[in-house]
């Protein structure tokens, strides 16, 4: 299959590789902040003085950290379903461009709605800790926070690394579904106005080849005479 002359393929492969790996980095670390989330929710849980019942509600953060992360990962099999059109086929690659645009478009708008509110509960929310004794006395939250203080455990999302993180390569795989986004516009345009050039390339041509038989014509007939 031909490859030559794919518009911007060398623009398209760089960030569509980029989108790629830090979509997987991305998804790799949400999962990661979960799990440590969770293992950090059990290590409260199991180290409760007085047999308390202890309940720790980090909904808000789970449930839009879960889009971002399936975000994550959709940008980065669509990112690794278009690299081999790209780097192989001149006709796929081109006649998808639409598609890649749209695609693309509609990942990066989706992450970055989800990412907004994802980055604004890690900064300024806390997990919510409640805890109760046996016969469902309420714990004083001073307790509480004292407790947390001796287990050397915050609720504080901005103080789990695990979250930072997620956040920060996140907006970076975010960055790259927008660059991905824009270069393939760019690339459908520049298509697009090879494709009328192509198409209008005829036309252009007819009347220089009636010129030249008329030319050659009247050459004839003063040869003749």
């Amino acid at each position: 299959m031909s490859t030559a002359n794919i518009p911007l393929k060398a623009a398209r492969l760089g960030s569509l590789f980029l989108a790629f790996v830090f979509g997987v980095v991305a998804l790799a670390l949400g999962i990661n902040a979960d799990v440590k989330t969770n293992d950090t929710k059990d290590f409260v849980k199991a180290n409760a003085p007085l047999s308390a019942t202890v309940d720790i509600n980090t909904d808000d953060v789970f449930k839009v950290g879960t889009v971002v992360v399936v975000v994550c990962g959709l940008l980065a099999i669509v990112s690794l379903i278009f690299l081999p059109l790209i780097a192989t086929s001149k006709t796929y690659s081109t006649k998808s461009l639409p598609i890649q645009t749209s695609l693309f478009g509609f990942l990066t708008a989706w992450l970055f709605a989800s990412l907004v509110p994802y980055t604004l509960f890690v900064a300024t929310r806390s997990a919510k800790i409640t805890a109760t004794l046996p016969g469902g006395i309420p714990v004083p939250d001073s307790i509480i926070q004292s407790t947390q203080a001796a287990l050397g455990v915050s609720p504080s999302y901005k103080d789990t690394p695990t979250l930072r993180n997620a956040v920060v390569l996140a907006w970076i795989a975010f960055l790259f579904g927008l660059t991905s986004t824009f270069i393939s516009f760019l690339a459908q345009r520049r298509a697009k106005t090879g494709y009328v050039a192509q198409e209008s390339a005829p036309s252009t041509a007819e009347p220089i080849n009636e010129k030249e038989e008329k030319k050659a014509s009247s050459e004839v007939e003063q040869t003749a005479v």
